[in-house]
């Protein structure tokens, strides 16, 4: 879970507010890891659209397919 962590801190120090971070409320369940894609496409992505709608490269930065290969890892060990 460090890593899924990690990559929440990188999402956050882009968004630079603490009143529109990301938490990890959306991650605390007991089936985790077969919900984590899920999660991430259908609440995570959509959430940094809005909140970067200008800046689109931002967002590409923690699309699934970027970010899948260090979170999967974290989440199977």
């Amino acid at each position: 879970m460090e890593e899924l962590i990690e990559i929440l801190e990188e999402v956050n120090q882009e968004i630079n507010d603490p009143h529109y971070q990301v938490g990890v409320s959306f991650f605390l369940r007991e089936n985790i890891d077969e919900e984590i894609q899920d999660i991430w496409q259908m609440e995570i992505e959509p959430y940094l659209e809005e909140y970067f709608f200008a800046q689109p490269e931002k967002v590409d930065e923690f699309r699934w397919d970027k970010i899948q290969h260090r979170i999967s890892s974290a989440i199977n060990n």
